[in-house]
């Protein structure tokens, strides 16, 4: 129904607006759903023409002149740069919760930029804490009239304080091809509430296609600081990532008595302002160290710093403000390795956060990692890499030693 809204836009637009565009994961996806589907729009209507080239793009003759629709993907940014250095007057985005960051907020700017410009977008619900919905999506409303099947976790994520964002919802329930049997076959795959029937059936926030994480961690993985009995904690190190997205993370985790849980204690973010002299990040640095060292004390036996930063490692160690505290290279394991760590020790509820605001933010992070189908996850220079790689660098030590030990409950 997104694509509809989009096709029925652009064959309505004014004769001045005459270029446009569709965005999903890879040029290869748009052109499969919107050209190569038999009930794609350039085989329903004939005033539709594909064109392939180096410019792939759909011409539709409409009653205002000729209008062209590339085609794109946005997985990377070579790909994503190409179409948004058009000067489009209308963008249709497909699967919006897996797109990167920087691309969104690009896309939006791009459809800003001129008084008529539009953005349509489709999803099937992400991570409530995806910047396309804190930044964009969560501004705007909806129309009751035509959203009467829109669940109460979407109705209450509106704010109403944007008129340019609006939201329709679309489930099986409107659909024009389906019969009352399939629809009612669909909702009983799945038991109400579970990570599928929110998924694949309802598609609302909180569920996103393709994350490592996302389904393994609830509120149960999350603990007061003020509940904490310290005393439990018999040691803690700091993981260091100097992020490609120009953030440096630091990650202040724990490991509890017998290695029983790993506890994620507190982060510290600081944007990346020179590359070469790290000065100012180090002085942010200890003066979060110092407060914490205030608490744990000599519990804090080691930084742990991504290895390919052997000069920051150098002049952290040189200057940092507890000098019992050891400055070393992360062993950075595969990533394959890390990953199934922490999936198991969510699993197995071995792995925590405090409530502190720095945690919370680790914990949503991690939410966010996207798999790349190979055991692995997709490193696009994101922010939640970061986090993910300094949350692993600080639970080094710990995650040999509990596999080691059996695990009480």
């Amino acid at each position: 129904l997104g694509g509809i809204h989009t096709f029925f836009r652009i064959m309505t637009a004014p004769a001045k607006q005459n270029t446009f565009a569709i965005v999903a994961e890879s040029q290869g996806t748009a052109e499969k759903m919107f050209v190569d589907d038999n009930s794609s729009f350039v085989n329903i209507f004939p005033n539709c023409r594909y064109v392939s080239g180096k410019k792939p793009h759909i011409r539709v003759q409409t009653k205002t002149g000729l209008k062209r629709i590339y085609l794109g993907g946005y997985s990377t940014k070579r790909d994503w740069t190409k179409i948004l250095g058009l000067n489009l007057d209308g963008l249709h985005i497909e699967e919006i919760s897996i797109a990167n960051d920087d691309f969104i907020r690009e896309a939006f700017v791009r459809a800003s930029r001129f008084d008529h410009g539009w953005l349509t977008a489709t999803t099937n619900g992400g991570i409530p804490e995806q910047i396309f919905y804190t930044e964009f999506f969560d501004k705007g409303w909806y129309d009751e009239k035509w959203n009467p099947n829109m669940p109460t976790i979407e109705r209450d994520a509106m704010k109403n304080i944007d008129a340019r964002f609006q939201t329709w919802y679309w489930g099986f329930d409107d659909s024009a091809t389906m019969g009352e049997q399939q629809i009612a076959d669909l909702y009983n795959l799945f038991p109400v509430g579970s990570f599928f029937f929110n998924s694949k059936i309802l598609g609302v926030r909180g569920y996103s296609e393709g994350l490592l994480y996302a389904k393994i961690i609830n509120d149960g993985h999350l603990i007061k600081f003020e509940d904490i009995n310290l005393s439990s904690i018999i040691e803690l190190d700091i993981g260091a990532d100097l992020g490609d997205s120009a953030k440096t993370v630091f990650t202040l985790s724990g490991a509890t008595h017998k290695y029983q849980r790993a506890v994620v204690v507190d982060t510290l973010e600081i944007d990346m302002t020179d590359d070469t002299d790290y000065t100012a990040i180090i002085n942010q640095f200890n003066k979060w160290l110092v407060d914490w060292y205030k608490i744990f004390y000599n519990g804090i036996k080691q930084v742990r710093v991504d290895k390919s930063e052997p000069l920051f490692v150098k002049q952290l160690r040189n200057n940092i403000a507890i000098p019992t505290i050891h400055v070393v290279q992360s062993r950075s394991d595969k990533i394959i390795q890390r990953v199934s760590d922490k999936q198991q020790l969510l699993m197995q509820n071995r792995l925590l956060w405090t409530t502190l605001p720095g945690a919370v933010t680790s914990m949503n992070q991690l939410k966010m990692v996207q798999d790349d189908g190979k055991g692995g996850h997709i490193d696009n220079n994101t922010r939640e890499i970061d986090y993910s790689d300094s949350l692993d660098y600080s639970m080094e030590r710990f995650v040999g030693r509990m596999a080691l030990y059996r695990f009480r409950g």
